[in-house]
């Protein structure tokens, strides 16, 4: 029978001790995916633009992924330390020039008007397309939200 003998390292030993084995991307990626919900959240509900997340996630994997080859280059070297820049503006993926505007289509609703039920446009739908991924986002406008764009006017613009 073999039994694997195992002595609990002292806290000197600890001390300055870092195990490359157990770089966790994970935490990394939680950490991504929630600045890249923020940034989302800013851009479409703030901002009224689309923001592509395949996108931002495709690249954060992609990070990751260069991260572990320069973790494995430097284990096959006998580094015991790298330096990686994991710094993504995750802005870019909120540009205009990303998407295609595919589709605009009205928002109609019964409303009861006067007593009388009536069918009233009350926003509009904008489908876009990323020129990347291809992935699909549709947003919807409310009427109200138009208004205010339009009453926010520079006061060179008033007649």
């Amino acid at each position: 029978m073999v039994e694997q003998i195992f002595r609990e390292q002292t806290p000197e030993e600890k001390k300055n001790f870092t195990d490359l084995r157990k770089w966790r991307s994970t935490d990394i990626k939680q950490n991504a995916l929630k600045r890249i919900s923020e940034i989302e959240y800013d851009t479409t509900y703030k901002q009224r633009k689309p923001y592509c997340t395949k996108c931002a996630i495709n690249e954060v994997d992609s990070q990751i992924a260069l991260v572990n080859k320069s973790i494995e280059k430097a284990r096959r070297q006998g580094k015991t330390s790298i330096k990686y820049d994991f710094a993504i503006d995750y802005k870019q993926f909120s540009s205009e020039k990303l998407f295609d505007l595919v589709n605009t289509s009205e928002i109609v609703e019964d409303k009861l008007l006067d007593g009388i039920r009536q069918r009233v446009q009350t926003g509009i739908y904008k489908d876009y397309v990323c020129k990347i991924c291809g992935s699909a986002q549709s947003m919807e406008i409310k009427n109200r939200e138009m208004e205010t764009k339009k009453t926010h006017l520079p006061d060179s613009t008033k007649a």
